[in-house]
Order: structure tokens, then sequence, then C-alpha cells
């Protein structure tokens, strides 16, 4: 929370960059810290571009922090696999955090 967040986006963008050269299958977790829930401030669009622009997407589109006045998207699984593979992704309600844990299944096709 503490963190600029100019600076955190360049930082993902530097790792993006690297890892990119790669062409691997990719799943990345973050606690971000920006609200997709909010995607239309900027700096939540430019850090979703960055995924975006190396063809990672998010997978996770409901909240994963809830309190009792607010409801934020700050946790991601972002992914980027080359072959067809059966996927899901979503939250557990577990409530042992503050935040809801991320989760991602995926499998070779039949």
């Amino acid at each position: 929370p503490n963190v600029n967040s100019q600076e955190f986006i360049f930082k993902y963008d530097s790792l993006l960059s690297r890892i990119n050269d790669e062409n691997a299958d990719l799943i990345i977790g973050t606690d971000q810290n920006l609200n997709y829930l909010n995607i239309h401030t900027n700096n939540a669009t430019d850090l979703l571009n960055k995924f975006l622009s190396v063809g990672v997407v998010p997978t996770i589109s409901q909240p994963t922090r809830i309190t009792h006045t607010s409801a934020t998207l700050i946790d991601n699984l972002y992914i980027r696999i080359n072959k067809l593979f059966k996927t899901l992704s979503g939250i557990s309600s577990v409530d042992l955090y503050d935040h809801f844990h991320n989760i991602y299944l995926y499998g070779q096709e039949d």
C-alpha cells in the first residue's frame, strides 16, 4: 500500500519484458494493490495493459478482499499458456486472512 504505483508498474514492466523474451508458459500470482474493480483509474489500466501486451491475461474477475465498507480486486493470477488446456479459476472465500485465496486449475484437453 505504501509503494508508489508508477514505480510498481515500472518494475512489473521490466519483469514482463525479460519474461516475454523466453516465450514460456507463465503463471504469475500478484498482490498488486491496484484495484481492477476501478479499472478506469490510470494506474490499474496501465498495469493491465502491461500484462496484456505480452500475452499474459488475468484469471480473476471478482473481489479478492471484502470488508464491511469496500470490495476490491487487488490480487490476481495471470497466465500465458501456449498449449490448449482446460482451465478453471476462481477465489476461495475461506475466512483465514483479509484476502481471499486465488485458485487456478489447468489440465490437458482430452
